[in-house]
């Protein structure tokens, strides 16, 4: 990773941390000055605040924006064309037209990279993602990444908010989390809450919320299954077949039940 792309990246975490538009134009505005990358995502950015960067596409001496679309990428010549014919850059259309300029500006610069079809899509992906504001790479449980906001439940529980990730949520601080939106970007919790205890063959039935315990393997390749939720589908000569959370394979994961935990849901009044 080039030191250019490292303070792009590091530039969206601060944005993503304060949560700060004046922050968030400052930076993006320096980005407009950096490489392809920072300034296809600064473009982005000010884009998503109504701003119009300045044109970045490079024209030769005498040459209108019109004149260069003979030598200009394919999608670039797409998006000027839906743009005009949806009447989006004239003074009428939303922002005084100044959104759909900085929207074409920011693809300019993505396009002048000369990407392949795969840096294209790859590309595209972690635009969609920081736009998205959510994380380029998995959540932990670093105390950093974790805002306190107790104080906004009604019960005064303790509650952490991930500051990368808006939507997921901690109630040790970190060590678990659960997703509001995905529930298979859960991390040894779910929304539900309750209590978890060791999964036991002949209590633990079929159909019951499980979780793997974190630290149920060892190895780079077996702890993507620790803190993993689902349903404990059934069981298999002694294993508990778990279907994850997000997962669409109905064939389920095998684990001994001495690596599986179930739910156990607190009592309501009746």
């Amino acid at each position: 990773m080039t030191s250019s792309t490292q303070q792009v990246l590091a530039w969206m975490r601060e944005i993503q941390e304060n949560h700060d538009n004046s922050v968030f134009r400052a930076k993006a505005k320096r980005l407009l000055e950096s490489d392809t990358a920072g300034r296809a995502i600064g473009a982005l950015a000010l884009a998503a605040l109504g701003d119009a960067p300045p044109v970045t596409q490079r024209l030769d001496v005498g040459e209108t924006r019109e004149d260069a679309d003979w030598h200009t990428p394919e999608i670039v010549s797409h998006a000027r064309s839906e743009i005009r014919r949806s009447m989006l850059d004239t003074p009428c259309a939303d922002y005084d037209g100044r959104l759909s300029a900085a929207v074409l500006d920011a693809i300019v610069a993505f396009s002048s990279y000369s990407h392949s079809g795969a840096s294209f899509q790859v590309g595209r992906q972690m635009l969609d993602t920081l736009l998205d504001h959510k994380p380029l790479t998995q959540l932990s449980s670093d105390p950093s990444e974790w805002n306190d906001v107790s104080r906004l439940t009604e019960d005064n529980s303790l509650l952490w908010q991930n500051k990368r990730r808006p939507t997921a949520f901690s109630r040790d601080r970190g060590a678990t989390w659960y997703d509001i939106e995905d529930a298979s970007a859960n991390h040894g919790d779910i929304l539900e809450g309750g209590t978890w205890r060791p999964a036991v063959l002949g209590r633990t039935i079929s159909g019951a919320r499980g979780r793997v315990k974190l630290d149920a393997y060892e190895g780079d390749v077996a702890t993507k299954h620790n803190g993993r939720t689902g349903t404990i589908a059934r069981f298999s000569k002694g294993n508990a077949v778990m279907v994850y959370d997000g997962d669409h394979d109905t064939a389920g994961v095998h684990h001994s039940i001495d690596k599986v935990e179930e739910l156990v849901r607190p009592r309501t009044a009746e």
